[in-house]
């Protein structure tokens, strides 16, 4: 499954250029902008070595998908000549940037955990993909 529409734009500064794209840590290969980070099993041995990463891993260590029960949303969101970035979307009773709900809609058959106050994050799943994205309002922020 290809992850890196969940990595942090090049044109985008960073202390971990290894968000730049996919990495490896452990058995996972995650993806992160610092604002939302997914996991898959990593197939492959060794990647290339991309420098300083984050500790993605630690905002997984409370990671359970069996409370994933809540299908994602999928309604059509179309804003003709407006940056996603620019709107927020209601998921779980969390806003969530736009941008991010609709790379996260686009995988299809996803399911969210519905628990949580506002500015907790949002679990999802999609078969062996695992996420966490940041409500908008929250002040965790991976990117450094």
């Amino acid at each position: 499954m290809n992850i890196e529409q969940f990595c942090l734009a090049k044109s985008e500064p960073t202390r971990y250029p290894a968000m730049w794209g996919p990495f490896r840590m452990g058995k996972w290969l995650y993806a992160t902008d610092g604002r939302i980070c997914v996991r898959v099993p990593a197939r492959t041995k060794a990647l290339p070595s991309t420098g300083k990463v984050p500790r993605a891993d630690n905002i997984f260590k409370d990671f359970d998908s069996k409370h994933c029960t809540e299908p994602w949303p999928n309604s059509v969101l179309v804003r003709i000549g407006e940056s996603l970035n620019m709107h927020a979307e209601y998921i779980g009773g969390r806003s969530l940037n736009a941008t991010h709900w609709f790379n996260i809609a686009c995988l299809g058959s996803v399911r969210f955990n519905p628990r949580g106050k506002p500015s907790d994050p949002i679990q999802f799943v999609r078969g062996k993909l695992q996420g966490v994205v940041m409500p908008v309002l929250a002040s965790t922020d991976l990117s450094g």
